[in-house]
């Protein structure tokens, strides 16, 4: 069944945050990052330091996609704050430079 969805994000201050032609770009301080985009029949637009979806004929795939996305921009919001390195995380790797 077609449902109108509209998704609302605050953008944490201090961030910055662009979307255009399908990439969305946020930045704080030297820090930057990049996700593509690509919801069809979804509009993403930034107003009044908000993220806003907004389809108006979502079926559930659809509604999936934009809380996916919703998570990447959390994750990224995180990545902003926190600098993530090779090796932390909760398992160890063994890491090789291969070459040279």
């Amino acid at each position: 069944m077609k449902t109108k969805i509209r998704e609302l994000m605050e953008i944490p201050e201090g961030v910055q945050c662009t979307y255009e032609k399908k990439l969305f770009t946020c930045r704080k301080g030297e820090v930057e990052l990049q996700k593509i985009i690509n919801i069809p029949k979804t509009q993403v637009k930034i107003e009044n330091n908000n993220i806003l979806f907004l389809s108006n004929t979502a079926n559930k795939v659809e509604k999936k996609k934009i809380s996916t996305f919703l998570a990447h921009l959390r994750n990224m919001f995180s990545g902003l704050e926190e600098k993530f390195g090779i090796g932390e995380c909760s398992f160890s790797h063994d890491f090789k430079i291969r070459g040279r």
